[in-house]
């Protein structure tokens, strides 16, 4: 744990959320060249699908076994999700964050799935 405390005290200007998110990238180990292709299937199926820059979300690996491949797309409209607001209400969020599964056999999507 001491090492997550001083990571947050380097990025003092960075939002809760920011901090945990950069925890949560820089805490999961290097994913294997041959895992570079979900990646590649990923981006290019939410620029054709969405049109959204690279920088409007995050991309994690949540699961994977020899058929399939499950992303975690998460996108910064949701950063402030299940936060308190000024009036004390708990924000939504933007609703944009989805999952993609991925076939290992033909290194596409198979199928979408959103959060209610």
């Amino acid at each position: 744990m001491p090492e997550s405390r001083s990571l947050l005290r380097q990025h003092p200007d960075k939002t809760l959320w920011s901090a945990a998110l950069f925890l949560w990238l820089t805490g999961t180990p290097a994913q294997a060249e041959d895992d570079a292709w979900v990646f590649d299937v990923a981006h290019a199926h939410i620029a054709e699908n969405y049109a959204w820059p690279q920088s409007d979300y995050h991309l994690r690996i949540r699961s994977q076994d020899a058929d399939r491949v499950l992303v975690y797309v998460w996108h910064k409209d949701d950063e402030g999700m299940g936060q308190l607001n000024s009036q004390g209400f708990i924000r939504a969020g933007g609703g944009k964050s989805f999952e993609i599964y991925l076939t290992t056999k033909t290194r596409s999507v198979i199928s979408e799935r959103y959060f209610q």
